[in-house]
């Protein structure tokens, strides 16, 4: 039987401040000690991903998966730094159950296989999948809420604007230029002709894509 660890940051910045890569090692191995298991410093699977990847599909999560043998125990510190939602840490533990491996999460307090950890790893996993689609939600809102008040959110600024004091403002000159080719798009010219114009006539390389598109 052996024990591994699995520990998870979603940058490269997460992994040297806050709860670092090596903050949670240290709790699996006090963990570990606590109950009296050993656990090699080769066994601790650290992955640098967004948790919204399913542990299988995370590099050192699929090492981890393959390397499980029965009666194998795995340790972790928190639910979300684990599995992606609640499908992906009740689908991982069913497979992992049928395999006769254990999980332990520090945070759920100890083994959440059997009993009444797996209830409360189940009622827990959804109350974390909640939180993560709660907060994506908020974050898509708030980004609405920014470009309809007109402010840059990232990305390129699309032709036709310009960034001032980090909004986007209408650019005159690219305005006026659209106005041209949405005037030549009624006259009947097509995306290419117009891309052509604009090109000859005024030094602007545009693409018949992007002119179709502006002059919508």
């Amino acid at each position: 039987m052996k024990v591994f660890g699995y520990v998870r940051v979603s940058t490269s910045k997460q992994a040297k401040h806050g709860e670092s890569i090596q903050t949670q090692i240290s709790q699996i191995k006090a963990y570990s000690k606590a109950k009296g298991l050993k656990i090699a410093a080769e066994n601790i699977f650290k992955d640098t991903i967004s948790g919204s990847t399913r542990l299988i599909e995370r590099t050192e999560g699929a090492k981890l998966l393959d390397s499980l043998q029965e009666g194998d125990t795995v340790i972790a510190t928190k639910l979300d730094r684990a599995f992606r939602n609640t499908a992906d840490a009740l689908n991982t533990l069913n497979l992992l159950k049928e395999k006769g491996v254990q999980i332990h999460l520090i945070d759920l307090g100890g083994e959440v296989t059997e009993g009444i950890g797996k209830v409360i790893f189940t009622v827990l996993a959804a109350f974390a999948n909640f939180e993560r689609e709660r907060i994506a939600s908020r974050i898509k809102e708030v980004k609405q809420k920014q470009i309809q008040d007109g402010k840059f959110t990232g990305g390129s600024v699309k032709f036709g604007f310009k960034l001032e004091n980090k909004k986007l403002v209408k650019n005159p000159d690219e305005q006026k230029l659209i106005r041209k080719a949405r005037k030549l798009k009624k006259e009947g010219l097509g995306s290419r002709r117009i891309s052509s114009y604009l090109e000859k006539r005024y030094g602007i390389n545009l693409s018949h894509t992007t002119v179709a598109s502006l002059a919508s």
